[in-house]
């Protein structure tokens, strides 16, 4: 599970929402939400698979385009304002959403062993998409598989 997750929106620069259920991301009004998980125990271990795993809450047509980002954010202070920007190299964009459904996104590239890994998401679609936060009832999973 994440230790950090929230959604910023830059109509509310200064605002808070690390505590909320959802993590949303919308370009109208613009939302992205960041993800931040410690990844520890593989030492030396090759990492052959790593999937984020998203509870969608409500539907879009476009489910969001996933950035590296720094780690130096924590839920109870992330603002629109102080959030770290995105890499500019896109790692994985995903497609239609429905609500209810578990979706897989592949970050394996950016797994390459023990540390910190922490995601920013964007959507380019005025009707963006809602997740489950690690508030909500289905939070999100980092799942990892690696050789022995």
């Amino acid at each position: 599970l994440p230790s950090d997750d929230a959604y910023i929106r830059a109509d509310s620069p200064d605002s808070t929402f690390g505590l909320a259920t959802t993590i949303q991301a919308d370009n109208s009004p613009v939302k992205n939400f960041l993800l931040k998980f410690y990844v520890n125990g593989l030492g030396t271990r090759q990492v052959t698979s790593a999937k984020l795993r998203l509870f969608a809450v409500d539907p879009s047509g476009n489910g969001g385009d996933f950035y590296r980002t720094a780690d130096t954010w924590d839920q109870g202070t992330v603002t629109w304002r102080n959030a770290p920007a995105p890499d500019t190299v896109r790692i994985a964009s995903l497609g239609s959403v429905s609500t209810g459904v578990w979706y897989e996104i592949d970050i394996t590239s950016v797994i390459v062993g023990d540390g910190v890994v922490s995601l920013r998401v964007s959507s380019p679609s005025s009707n963006g998409a809602d997740y489950s936060s690690k508030e909500g009832a289905n939070p999100p999973q980092l799942v990892i598989s690696f050789s022995s």
